[in-house]
């Protein structure tokens, strides 16, 4: 099974002026760093979350190169909007760049939800927002705070909802698959064809396996209560009744089965931490992770933090515990520009 990464804060700007060694000497040729590390660590069956800030461009031909850039690196990549990704105007808008531009292996989450089945991973979130215990916080700030965490529920109940579906087999589940073409990233230096096939088709439906592919592939063959049905229409009379009736047994007995699995681990990704950085005074965040029982919650945004601490694993360490909830903080410096595992929980 492939594996789950997350990093925040690429801040790429091939086509812009905005050198980052200006934030201190660990950004210079940040880019190529985060190149390096993700070639070393990622691969093509794996799935990676960028939690904000990919770019600093503000218009599709600024990010053009960097998008193409994102685009070419192994496994596909859910985007989360960051503060800085004035390029990021409307899922429309986007949803057009990434088609004509053949950027294949991005996912935008956005009022969304992403779904990983073999893993039982619900990945939902939202950009987030300045908090009241944040010096620079202003009375202007609390309306676009509750559209965010209203953007958080939004997330997991389409998440919920998304999952529901799954299990019961409605909907046209093998529309979820497809082999989108890999991206071109024609003219941008050092972005060449790359990434996983079948991210644009089987993004839009919200369910993702590892390997390339969706979790329910096009084309695949029947199974279970379908396959039942598709031997019954083969029959006729009694035979046809018995079929029939074989085939609602089997269905009856998959949606169950489906019924008796686990509720899905909800994983929280925002670009802005859910809390004062400086101070970790709880906030409203708090009780909505709680309510939705989310137990892992990562973000970007916060620089020159230091570096990551981690256990003798390897695995890095939350920045913070409380309440059952670890806070993990994804800024690519803190990573050292390496895309940090999302281990599995059995």
């Amino acid at each position: 099974m492939g594996r789950l990464f997350i990093i925040g804060d690429t801040h790429f700007g091939l086509d812009v002026d905005k050198p980052m060694d200006v934030f201190g000497g660990q950004w210079a040729d940040h880019a190529s760093k985060i190149t390096e590390n993700w070639a070393k660590t990622v691969s093509d069956g794996d799935i990676t979350v960028v939690n904000g800030d990919l770019s600093w461009g503000i218009n599709r031909q600024e990010t053009r190169c960097d998008l193409a850039l994102l685009n070419s690196f192994a496994g596909r990549k859910i985007l989360v909007k960051g503060n800085h990704d004035l390029w990021w105007d409307t899922m429309a808008k986007l949803s057009r760049q990434i088609q004509e531009e053949h950027l294949d292996s991005l996912l935008p989450l956005y009022n969304s939800a992403y779904f990983i089945p073999r893993a039982n991973i619900l990945i939902c979130g939202t950009r987030g927002w300045k908090v009241p215990e944040n010096a620079d916080y202003q009375p202007s700030d609390a309306k676009i705070l509750r559209r965010e965490m209203m953007r958080f529920e939004l997330s997991v109940n389409y998440g919920l909802a998304l999952v529901e579906k799954y299990r019961k087999g409605i909907g046209d589940r093998a529309a979820a698959g497809g082999t989108g073409a890999a991206g071109t990233g024609a003219g941008c230096a050092g972005a060449g064809g790359g990434g996983a096939a079948g991210g644009s088709d089987a993004g839009a439906q919200g369910i993702l396996d590892f390997g390339g592919g969706a979790a329910v592939r096009s084309g695949a063959p029947a199974e279970g209560g379908e396959a039942a049905r598709a031997a019954a229409a083969n029959e006729t009379g009694a035979a046809a009744d018995a079929a029939a009736a074989a085939a609602d047994n089997t269905a009856a007995a998959e949606n169950a089965a489906a019924a008796a699995l686990p509720p899905p681990e909800i994983i929280a990704v925002f670009h802005y931490p859910p809390f004062d950085y400086g101070t970790r005074h709880e906030t409203d965040w708090a009780e909505l992770l709680s309510r939705y029982h989310v137990k892992r919650c990562y973000f970007g945004h916060v620089h020159n933090a230091g570096s990551c601490k981690r256990n003798d694993a390897g695995e890095v360490l939350p920045v913070l515990q409380r309440d059952g909830v670890s806070y993990y903080l994804t800024a690519a410096d803190y990573l050292g520009f390496e895309p940090m595992e999302i281990a599995f929980r059995r």
